[in-house]
Parts: structure tokens; C-alpha cells; sequence
């Protein structure tokens, strides 16, 4: 099997960098193209995904004042995510890949598989991070979400112990 475009879901977290190494290996064998892709998780936010929009007033019932610290936070998060794949793009130059990058603000699980549809990709390199059982039921399983959903072939890379 070979892959053409692959597509790697990074973070911050520890495990993201083995989800980044995996995915620009794999695209140095295959010689495919790789986008890294971050969501910003609007649950976290606390806010509509992308495509609902958010605006202050009477109707909406949402404070201006609120309105206004939740912009910060997600000017913060924008921020925060193209601060990050810059930092893997650079990496991913020094191993003579030149890679694309995305972010949006949604639904990981769903905002992953959209993105790997539109651009059509062949892999989704993807981290796990082990929560079992009550953890998983309350926070979800983004994997679980792109192993179900997913146009294309998953990867997925578990956290260690």
C-alpha cells in the first residue's frame, strides 16, 4: 500500500511529537505529501463550532462582557496553534519535508475526518491517549471518533504507561 497525502493531528502534548515522527517518516518512504492539522476543541472553548456563529446580544442571551473574555481566550488559542505548527513545519523542513499546515476551531474527532475528505487524504496519523472506561464515556475518544468516521486509512500511535 502506498500513501500519496497523509495527514498528522498534532498538539502540545508529549505524545504528539511521536505522531509527528511517524507520519514525516512515513511520508519520506512514500514520498507523499503531509499536512499537520491542530484543532482547537470549541468544547474546550466552550463555544458553537466554526459555522455557528457566536454573537453578543439580547437574542443570543450571551454577555458582552463574557463575549469578550471568550474572544481573548480563543485569540490565545489561534495563537497558540499556529505557534505549534510552525515549530513542526520547521522540523519537518530539517528532515527535507515540506509539509502544509491547518488549524480550525471544532470538533476534533469530526474536524479531522472533514479535513482528511476535503483534501483526500490516504492516512490519518493519529495519538491515543488510553483513557478506559468512565474517562473515555465522559471525555470521548477523538481516535475512537477517526477510526469510525474516517474516509481514508488510520494510524494511531498509543501514549506509553
Amino acid at each position: 500500500m502506498s500513501f500519496q497525502k497523509i495527514l498528522a493531528a498534532v498538539d502540545d502534548s508529549p505524545l504528539s511529537q511521536a505522531v509527528f515522527n511517524q507520519a514525516v517518516e512515513l511520508a519520506q518512504i512514500h514520498r507523499a505529501a503531509l499536512k499537520l492539522f491542530h484543532c482547537i476543541s470549541s468544547e474546550l472553548l466552550g463555544t458553537p463550532a466554526i459555522g455557528s456563529p457566536l454573537e453578543p446580544g439580547i437574542a443570543t442571551g450571551v454577555n458582552v462582557g463574557d463575549y469578550q473574555v471568550q474572544q481573548i481566550l480563543i485569540d490565545r488559542q489561534i495563537e497558540q496553534a499556529k505557534q505549534l505548527l510552525q515549530t513542526y513545519s520547521r522540523q519537518s523542513r530539517d528532515r527535507q519535508i515540506l509539509a502544509q499546515t491547518e488549524y480550525k476551531i471544532g470538533l476534533v474527532g469530526q474536524s479531522c475526518c472533514e479535513l482528511a475528505a476535503d483534501w483526500q487524504a490516504d492516512l490519518i496519523v493519529i495519538g491515543r491517549r488510553g483513557h478506559t472506561g468512565l474517562t473515555e464515556v465522559l471525555l470521548g475518544s477523538v481516535s475512537n471518533y477517526v477510526v469510525h468516521h474516517a474516509p481514508c486509512a488510520v494510524l494511531i500511535l498509543q501514549a506509553k504507561a
